[in-house]
């Protein structure tokens, strides 16, 4: 974002007029602006705890001007996963809390929101082998529904951190 203004100017005229710079809502949260920072999985965290790099690139998302950032994937249910940010049990929420508290520092209109995926190998909700690679395991019902009260869990801590909403990534 540093050095738009010298591509679109920075009359504060000229920049209403843009629609990137407008403000938006997706549902009920109102967004100052349409800058979305996406997901991608950064791989910058220890032991499912966010590392400094981890901190500084959310400080510079949203000292860049980000009206929206959606973190990297997080992972709901243990899956050996060390690099991904961990929100599986309630011992993670200080850590949460360290993400939220450098977006809200530097700009308290930023909205933040955590993006949850469930990481797997191997396994699938049916037997159906659409890639051409080695069979899946199956999930049972039961496997199912302890992935789903997991994510249930992960929403909880994530709303109590103070995260703005989250996203699922519902990639099966």
């Amino acid at each position: 974002i540093t050095g738009w203004s010298n591509i679109i100017g920075s009359s504060k005229e000229f920049r209403s007029d843009v629609k990137v710079f407008s403000e938006g809502n997706i549902g009920s949260l109102r967004i100052k602006n349409r800058l979305v920072r996406a997901a991608a999985l950064e791989r910058a965290s220890s032991n499912g705890s966010p590392i400094d790099v981890y901190l500084k690139m959310y400080e510079s998302y949203t000292s860049g001007g980000a009206g929206l950032i959606i973190t990297g994937a997080m992972a709901p249910i243990s899956s050996g996963m060390t690099t991904q940010i961990h929100v599986f049990d309630d011992s993670h929420i200080p850590e949460l809390e360290k993400i939220v508290k450098v977006v809200k520092s530097v700009d308290d209109t930023c909205k933040i929101m955590a993006q949850v995926v469930v990481f797997g190998s191997g396994f699938g909700p049916s037997d159906i082998n659409w890639t051409g690679k080695e069979p899946l395991n199956i999930l049972t019902v039961e496997q199912i529904n302890d992935i789903v009260s997991s994510l249930a869990e992960s929403i909880r801590r994530i709303k109590e951190t103070g995260f703005d909403g989250a996203e699922l990534n519902a990639h099966y």
